[in-house]
């Protein structure tokens, strides 16, 4: 019986993936800038807790994979910053958040 409710290395794996297929669906779909960088997250999401799986079931070297993690945090985060300033200062001169308008070069 415990068997059946063991977690191992491919749940993690398997949920991983999910959210990083589930990023990528939603930044090709969405139109809208915001549901791009929540996307991205999701994305970024789901490459860390690989890196995290992969350390904690690596014992030659176990914080090699958390540091990678650690480092991809900082910049997730550095990204999603300029991300929204840069999409507040779009929508102050364009009143708009579409990728379909704002990506037309015309003053």
């Amino acid at each position: 019986m415990n068997e059946l409710f063991e977690i191992s290395i491919y749940h993690y794996l398997f949920v991983g993936i999910f959210l990083v297929l589930t990023g990528i669906f939603g930044t090709v779909i969405s139109k809208n800038i915001f549901k791009v960088l929540i996307s991205l997250v999701l994305m970024f999401s789901g490459i860390i807790l690989n890196f995290a799986v992969f350390s904690a079931y690596n014992f030659s070297e176990p914080y090699k994979g958390s540091i990678f993690a650690l480092f991809i945090i900082a910049l997730v985060t550095l990204q999603i910053a300029v991300g929204t300033a840069l999409t507040i200062n779009i929508y102050k001169f364009k009143k708009n958040t579409d990728t379909d308008t704002i990506g037309e070069l015309k003053g």
